[in-house]
């Protein structure tokens, strides 16, 4: 999906009281493309996950979260032409 479209989907799934438990980016054609695996959120949990976060933005994101309690139990990182996509998970 690109972009708006995984932001529509995200919003849905999360009115359903799902998480995204991994979220895969790629370079498709040029083209940068999403994809989430949405679970269900466990009574009691929460979550915080963010997208098209630059290295700075992560590691800021990673101390708050982590100083939380959270866990990060999703990561991937993204180089392409237009920078750095970084994609995380944390669920507590």
């Amino acid at each position: 999906m690109d972009s708006d479209s995984y932001n529509s989907f995200f919003r849905y799934q999360r009115m359903l009281g799902n998480y995204p438990a991994k979220v895969e980016v790629g370079n498709f054609d040029g083209h940068i493309k999403y994809r989430g695996d949405f679970r269900t959120l466990p009574k009691g949990s929460g979550f915080a996950s963010f997208r098209r976060m630059s290295d700075a933005q992560f590691k800021a994101n990673h101390s708050k979260y982590t100083s939380q309690g959270y866990i990060l139990v999703w990561y991937l990182r993204m180089v392409h032409d237009g920078g750095v996509d970084n994609v995380a998970t944390w669920f507590k």
